[in-house]
C-alpha cells in the first residue's frame, strides 16, 4: 500500500496486490482466533491483545520502511557497509536505552556478555548485513515476503515453549500467509525474468540485469 510513496516508479503487481489481500485477512483471521481465545496463547484480555496488534502494525510498518529505504538508498549508490554503519549507531543507542526504561542492567552481567555478544554477532549482525545484501539486489517486495518465513519458524519453536498451546486455527492462518507470500515472490521474480528476456532481445548482445 505504501510502495508508491516509499519508491516512486515502482507499481505492484495484480497477482502482489491479491497476495497482500489474501495475508491481510489472514491475519484478520488470526486476530479473531486470538480473540477468542483460540490461539496458542489461550486467553488474553483485550487490552493486551489491542496493545500487541498496534505493535505489530507499527513494527510491519516500520519494516516495509526500512526495506524500501534501503533499496533506495542502494539504487543512489550507498554500500551496504555504509548502511550497516548508520543503522548500527540507532541500535546501539536502543540497546542502552532498553536497560535504562526497563530500571535495571541485570541482564548484562559479566557471565551473560558473552552468550549476549555471539547472539548479536550471528542474530544480529550477520543476519542484518545479508538482509541488506537482499534488498540492494532484489525487489523489496521479494525480502520482505521471504522474511516473512520467520511466521512458520516460530509457530515450530512455540512446540518447545511448555507455556503455549498448539493451536491448528493459527497453522491454518499461517499456512495462507505462506502461500501468499510464495505467490507474490514468484510473481516479481517471473516478471522481472520476462521483461529482462524482452529488453535482451530489443538489444541483443548487451547485458541486461533482472
Amino acid at each position: 500500500m505504501l510502495g508508491f510513496k516509499l519508491r516512486p516508479g515502482t507499481k505492484a503487481l495484480p497477482l502482489e496486490l491479491v497476495a497482500a489481500g489474501a495475508m491481510l485477512a489472514a491475519r484478520g483471521f488470526l486476530v479473531a482466533m486470538a480473540s477468542s481465545g483460540e490461539s496458542a496463547i489461550g486467553d488474553l484480555p483485550r487490552g493486551k491483545l489491542v496493545f500487541g496488534v498496534v505493535a505489530c502494525v507499527l513494527t510491519s510498518t516500520s519494516l516495509s520502511g526500512i526495506t524500501y529505504y534501503t533499496k533506495r538508498l542502494g539504487d543512489a549508490g550507498m554500500s551496504v557497509r555504509q548502511m550497516m554503519g548508520s543503522r548500527f549507531a540507532a541500535l546501539i543507542v536502543a540497546t542502552l536505552a532498553i536497560p535504562v526504561v526497563r530500571g535495571g542492567f541485570g541482564p548484562y552481567s559479566p557471565g551473560n556478555v558473552g552468550a549476549i555478544l555471539a547472539i548479536r554477532v550471528v542474530g544480529v549482525i550477520i543476519s542484518l548485513y545479508l538482509l541488506q545484501q537482499g534488498i540492494v539486489r532484489s525487489e523489496p517486495i521479494t525480502v520482505s515476503m521471504l522474511f516473512g518465513t520467520n511466521l512458520l519458524i516460530t509457530y515450530v519453536t512455540q512446540f518447545l515453549d511448555p507455556r503455549l498451546d498448539r493451536s491448528q486455527d493459527t497453522l491454518y492462518g499461517l499456512r495462507v500467509i505462506s502461500l501468499a507470500m510464495c505467490l507474490g515472490t514468484w510473481t516479481r521474480w517471473h516478471t522481472g525474468r520476462r521483461e529482462a528476456a524482452g529488453a535482451e532481445k530489443e538489444a541483443p548482445g548487451v547485458e541486461v540485469r533482472a
